[in-house]
C-alpha cells in the first residue's frame, strides 16, 4: 500500500470556522494559519500516523475525535467505511467539507468516545489523534477501543508530550500567530488552561500499554528540541 496524504483545502471548509467562537484548539486555523513550526508538527504527525497504518484491506474504520476532519479524506481512499466521531457539534461543519470533497464513505456519529455506540469486533482501524489528553480519564476511551476493535485490528493514538520546548512553541506561536484566538481563550479561561490539556502524555501512554499492546512507538520532534508528539500502534494483546 503506497498510501499518500490527502489535505483538505483551506476552501474545503466554510470561513466561520476559522472564527475566534471555535477556541484556540478547535478552530481550524491551528491547521492553516499557525507559523510554519507548528504546521510542520501538524503535518508531520499525520504522514507518520499513515506510515504507521498496515498495508491490508480495511472494511471499516473509526476516526475518533475527528474534529474538522482533517485526516478524513486520506482514510476515505482506505476502506469502504470511515465513521467519523466526535463529541462535538463542529461535526457538521466537518461534513461540509466532506460533501465538497465528494466523499461518498464518510459516516458521521456524534458520540461520546467513552461510551461509543458501536458493537464489539466493529473496526479494523482506529486513528485517534490529538483527543486523550483532553479526556481526564483516558483508560474509558482506550478500553471502549479495546472493545470496538477485531481482534487482528490496530489502533493508532497520538498526543502531546508536555515539556518545556511543546510549551514555549505554543505560547510564542498563540500571541505571535494567532493572537485574536489566544486572547479570546485567555479571557474565557485563563491562560494557564488555554491547552485544553487535562491528561499528560505519560499517563495516555501508561493505560495504553496496560489496556492494549503497544506493537510501535514514534516520536516527533523539531531539531534540537525534545520530542513534542508521539504515537502509538497498538493491538489486542
Amino acid at each position: 500500500m503506497n498510501l499518500a496524504l490527502d489535505i483538505p483545502a483551506k476552501t474545503d471548509y466554510p470561513p466561520y470556522i476559522f472564527s475566534t467562537a471555535y477556541g484556540l484548539e478547535s478552530c481550524a486555523s491551528a491547521y492553516y494559519e499557525t507559523n510554519f513550526l507548528i504546521r510542520r508538527v501538524f503535518i508531520q504527525r499525520m504522514k507518520e500516523t499513515i506510515k504507521l497504518i498496515p498495508p491490508r484491506s480495511y472494511k471499516c474504520i473509526l476516526d475518533a475525535g475527528t474534529g474538522i476532519g482533517f485526516l478524513l479524506p486520506t482514510l476515505s481512499h482506505l476502506a469502504q467505511c470511515v465513521v467519523a466521531v466526535d463529541y462535538s457539534q463542529i461535526l457538521t461543519t466537518t461534513m461540509q467539507m466532506v460533501k465538497r470533497r465528494h466523499l461518498t464513505n464518510i459516516y458521521p456519529c456524534q458520540a461520546d468516545l467513552t461510551n461509543l455506540p458501536f458493537d464489539a469486533n466493529s473496526f479494523d482501524l482506529i486513528i485517534c489523534l490529538s483527543v486523550l489528553e483532553h479526556i481526564p480519564e483516558p483508560a474509558e476511551v482506550l478500553g471502549e477501543f479495546r472493545r470496538v476493535l477485531k481482534r487482528d485490528g490496530v489502533a493508532i493514538v497520538g498526543y502531546p508530550v508536555e515539556n518545556l520546548a511543546l510549551g514555549m512553541i505554543r505560547k510564542i506561536e498563540g500571541i505571535l500567530f494567532r493572537p485574536d484566538q489566544y486572547r479570546a481563550a485567555a479571557a474565557s479561561v485563563g491562560r494557564h488552561l488555554i491547552s485544553g490539556h487535562v491528561t499528560a502524555g505519560h499517563s495516555i501512554a501508561t493505560d495504553a500499554a496496560r489496556l492494549l499492546k503497544v506493537e510501535r512507538e514514534v516520536n516527533i520532534k523539531l531539531v534540537g528540541l525534545a520530542p513534542l508528539y508521539q504515537l502509538l500502534r497498538l493491538q489486542i494483546g
